[in-house]
């Protein structure tokens, strides 16, 4: 049973939503994970107290890594505002969560006074490879040594090898994704889909009447550089 409160978008309301989404993942597809990393770190060191040179460790979990930047912390640390030293250091998670629970216990234990941790996720740019059939015959490339080689390899080569391998947000072991997981805990706990659907509309609800109250204050806006468009409210 639906949440009464709910209701479905109208026509013009869904195009409205489609557009901002568009908008959204047009707007940010030139960057990479690092840039809005540095783009927080910064705000977060303009807007506190504590002085940089304080900082001896910084952490960000991500769960789709870029290629180039697996280390997004540490790419991020190249600016002008966080000197790279030996005091410092970077590292990467595949959960945000447990940047969190690192930077808890190295102040717990004593190793550490002041630590930085985060997470990102950049959906605009996804890391799309090459079929693992491809992979494999352009790391047979590399290491062939003759012509003739080389050609015996390319000869192998067939149109599935040009298919695509997309990232995709499921457990590799099972291949369960998170909405499958999800409703496996709510069935273990008894919690109904209009218990779940209350919830959701009480949670908007609630970020509506922080944002209108100027609770929400302390979130750091970010612009993309060279793009003239800005995110509406809401989207």
């Amino acid at each position: 049973m639906p949440c009464p409160l709910f209701r479905p978008l109208d026509s013009e309301e869904n195009d409205l939503m489609e557009k901002e989404r568009d908008q959204g993942s047009r707007r940010y597809s030139d960057l990479m994970p690092h840039d809005l990393c540095r783009a927080a770190l910064k705000g977060l060191v303009n807007r506190t107290d504590v002085p940089k040179e304080a900082v001896e460790y910084i952490v960000f979990g991500i769960m789709i890594q870029e290629v180039q930047t697996t280390n997004v912390a540490r790419e991020a640390l190249d600016v002008d505002f966080l000197i790279r030293d030996a005091k410092q250091a970077a590292s990467w998670l595949s959960e945000e969560q447990r940047g969190f629970h690192l930077g808890i216990g190295l102040i717990a234990s004593g190793q550490m006074d002041v630590v930085i941790a985060g997470g990102v996720e950049l959906l605009s740019d996804l890391p799309i490879r090459h079929s693992q059939k491809m992979r494999k015959m352009i790391l047979g490339l590399s290491k062939a040594k003759t012509l003739a080689q080389r050609l015996s390899l390319i000869s192998k080569i067939r149109p599935d090898y040009f298919a695509p391998q997309f990232p995709v947000p499921a457990e590799f072991s099972t291949n369960e994704i998170i909405g499958h997981s999800a409703d496996r805990l709510a069935a273990a706990f008894a919690i109904s889909r209009l218990e779940q659907d209350e919830y959701t509309l009480r949670s908007h609800i609630l970020a509506k009447k922080a944002q209108d109250e100027g609770l929400l204050a302390d979130v750091i806006s970010f612009k993309v550089p060279g793009k003239a468009e800005e995110p509406t409210e809401g989207s």
